[in-house]
């Protein structure tokens, strides 16, 4: 997923795997630790099984296990560190570019589009969010185009067609004229 203008082409990978440090190292360390902890249980259970025997076959075959469970472990470890970079990159990428969008939408820049790539995770997030970027970019354009209208009846005097802008206000003044003055000012 992607925050791009209208023009550029939907479908583009992002540079870094690692987007967002701290949510992708939160998953990738514990999957580390059960890589560890798996490869301790493997070891004791190799230690386990040859005995106390000392014998000289003994001796080698426990320095052999040794070896075995040492690159068992490294090779588990980079593989559930690589599975869970590349398995985070696909939620932390539309998460940063989400947040990036609904930065812009907050300062009235509806510009940035929200383009999916194929393999992306929070494709129904980011579709309910370009139906809200359409929605309040329609309420902006609306708000606008009511303000320059109210704007013009009141700089014309045309006081009745600016209450009838806005209802909400022409009942509001409507129940204040018929409180007492001394509600009004306490």
């Amino acid at each position: 997923m992607s925050a791009t203008a209208a023009s550029s082409p939907p479908n583009h990978a992002r540079k870094e795997r690692l987007v967002n440090a701290r949510m992708q190292l939160s998953v990738v360390v514990p999957m580390g630790a059960a890589s560890l902890f798996l490869t301790t249980v493997y070891l004791v259970g190799v230690l386990l099984a040859t005995g106390n025997d000392m014998g000289p076959s003994s001796e080698s075959l426990r320095r052999m296990s040794y070896l075995v469970t040492g690159v068992y472990f490294v090779l588990v470890f980079v593989a559930s560190a690589l599975v869970g970079v590349m398995s985070t990159h696909r939620i932390a990428g539309p998460a940063r570019v989400i947040e990036q969008a609904v930065r812009g939408m907050r300062q009235h820049d509806y510009s940035l589009r929200l383009t999916l790539r194929r393999r992306d995770h929070l494709k129904s997030l980011a579709a309910e969010l370009a139906a809200l970027r359409q929605d309040l970019r329609e309420a902006d354009v609306r708000r606008e185009a009511l303000y320059d209208e109210l704007s013009r009846a009141l700089a014309e005097g045309r006081i009745e067609d600016a209450r009838r802008l806005c209802p909400e206000l022409s009942e509001r003044s409507r129940k204040r004229a018929a409180e007492p003055l001394a509600t009004v000012v306490s």
